[in-house]
């Protein structure tokens, strides 16, 4: 065990090596030699070298050699050349001891049937890479040299040349020695290419991966617009994975219209930067920028989209902290003075004056110093507004816990109606907000439909948008609607068409759900509402787009975003 190389002597048997391959020419070889050797022998084409000194020890040598070729050969082709790691060893043995007794039978070394040892031995160094193809070697000039002595002592021969057999044995530890070194550094160079290979294609493996983890979404598009490549987070900005419309390898850019034209737009003005676009499937809007591959043949075009959604809440956090600071300490000093007045205005409506008309007038200043303690409140609360805590809510099972705690804490005789059309939708939001939010909600629609047919009535409406098929929560009430004139301000902080509200109710539920990656839009919708069934039917459902009467009747949407689509790290 010198040098640790007692267990190098195995070859390799595994089917993907190149040992396999050589030991399946060698069987061809050893066949078709046996044939070649017995061949020319009875044809008689080489009578003067072949079988020289026996006749009979050739003919039946190399019929032997044929038999056990041949057997061999059917053998390894019926197995696939699954073979045992010492096979060959053994072949390559049978070979000496047989080219050994065909060169004793024509007479010795001068036959020149020597040097086909030279073939078993470079073979033998080929497969093994350890001290195997030197001992092959010396097996096979120890025989050589016994055929001469044999030849000489037993037979007497006097034409023996020892020179001859010495150099042969000679060349053949050369050869041993030569194809070994060859093997190895041939087995070095494979083995740093397997090593090279795996290690490209597990960075490969590792690009690809980091590509689909990427929240940047990657086209890649040929001069034709079809998409080459896209990953995950393309994938789902341009259509989700759930969407009807998903965007794939193989299709053209054409199947987002959006994209198609600014992709159009880059391309006769590349110096311009491309304005956002909004993707309906999303509910959002992304950004596009565009840059050229330039390649031998053909020429690519890239393609980075980025969510606006994130950069926009960041920004919106960024304003609101710095305004609820402002707000917030703005509050604090009206709050104060506040306080004073309403405890005055009390104490004034406590004492008995003869004039009736102070009490109007201290219920008017408690009634409105009521009112601006609720606009301090509310500023206060937006200036206290947290990152949402985001959780994974059943849509379905939410409601019904909400519809139970509303009734136990707010006025009762409201008519809270559920339609679920489909069950199990989930939604990532902060419980908190989407309470809050829900909240505001519900109590604005029992107050406009009290006060338009006498009877507090909502319905809750839980579906998916026909087309992101996003999660969406609808609010309805049998109100009148929402004036024309105020569909592009209901969600300005303050304005309020109610004498006594504070305008800022959902002005802080819109902000809620952006924080939550949701949005609360206001939609048109005709209804008929009977008071006696509370029954309600839905003829006509559209967005708010300005083009109906003055006057609609219409409903409040949530759209949540999918809770596996672009979503920040925190919720996971």
């Amino acid at each position: 065990m010198p040098n640790g190389r007692a267990n190098t002597v195995a070859p390799v048997s595994t089917p993907n090596e190149p040992s396999r391959g050589i030991v399946r020419v060698y069987a061809y070889y050893r066949f078709l030699l046996s044939i070649v050797l017995l061949g020319i022998y009875l044809a008689g084409f080489a009578d003067s070298i072949l079988g020289t000194f026996s006749t009979e020890l050739f003919f039946f040598t190399a019929a032997a050699y044929l038999g056990a070729t041949t057997i061999s050969v059917i053998w390894l082709i019926s197995r696939k050349f699954d073979y045992s790691p010492y096979l060959p060893f053994l072949y390559l043995l049978l070979d000496i001891v047989t080219l050994n007794l065909l060169v004793f039978a024509s007479g010795g070394i001068n036959s020149g049937l020597g040097l086909l040892l030279l073939v078993t031995i470079a073979t033998g160094s080929l497969i093994y890479t350890g001290q195997l193809p030197i001992f092959l070697a010396a097996i096979a000039s120890i025989l050589i040299m016994g055929d001469t002595v044999l030849a000489v002592l037993v037979f007497g021969a006097k034409d023996a040349d020892f020179f001859q057999s010495g150099l042969l044995g000679a060349v053949l530890f050369f050869t041993a020695l030569l194809f070994r070194l060859l093997n190895r550094r041939l087995q070095a160079s494979q083995t740093r290419a397997i090593h090279e290979a795996d290690q490209a294609a597990h960075l490969q493996r590792l690009n690809e991966l980091i590509v689909n983890r990427m929240r940047t979404g990657i086209v890649l598009v040929d001069t034709s617009g079809q998409i080459k490549l896209i990953n995950n987070a393309a994938t789902e900005l341009l259509g989700g994975p759930i969407s009807r419309n998903r965007v794939s390898i193989g299709q053209s850019l054409r199947a987002v219209p959006e994209l198609f034209k600014q992709y159009q737009r880059w391309q006769t003005f590349p110096w311009q930067r491309c304005p956002p676009i909004a993707i309906a499937a999303i509910n959002g809007e992304i950004q596009c920028n565009f840059a050229r591959l330039d390649e031998a043949e053909e020429r690519h075009t890239i393609i980075f989209i980025e969510d606006t959604r994130s950069a926009a809440q960041n920004a919106q956090q960024l304003k609101l902290a710095s305004l609820g600071r402002l707000a917030g300490s703005i509050a604090h000093e009206i709050r104060n003075p506040l306080g004073a007045i309403s405890h005055a205005a009390q104490m004034l409506g406590e004492y008995k004056h003869d004039n009736d008309d102070v009490l109007p007038l201290t219920t008017i200043i408690e009634r409105h110093s009521d009112r601006v303690n609720n606009i301090v409140d509310s500023i206060l609360q937006l200036s206290r507004q947290e990152a949402p805590r985001f959780q994974k809510l059943q849509l379905d099972i939410w409601l019904k816990h909400f519809i139970r705690e509303y009734h136990n804490t707010q006025r009762e005789g409201s008519i809270i109606e559920c339609d679920k059309q489909e069950s199990g939708l989930q939604v990532l939001f902060d419980p908190t907000h989407l309470t809050q939010v829900v909240t505001n909600l519900v109590d604005n629609a029992l107050r406009h439909s009290e006060q338009a047919c006498g009877q507090a009535w909502v319905k809750l409406q839980v579906h998916r948008d026909n087309e992101g098929r996003l999660p969406c929560l609808d609010v309805h009430d049998s109100g009148p609607g929402v004036d024309k004139a105020h569909l592009n301000q209901i969600f300005e902080p303050f304005f309020t068409t109610s004498h006594g509200g504070t305008g800022l109710g959902l002005y802080l539920a819109k902000e809620r759900c952006e924080f939550n990656y949701s949005t609360l839009s206001y939609c048109q919708e005709t209804i008929s509402f009977d008071r006696q069934s509370s029954n309600v039917t839905i003829n006509t459902v559209e967005r708010a787009n300005g083009d109906s009467s003055p006057t609609c009747k219409g409903f409040f949407r949530i759209m949540f975003a999918h809770p596996d689509q672009l979503l920040p790290a925190s919720s996971s």
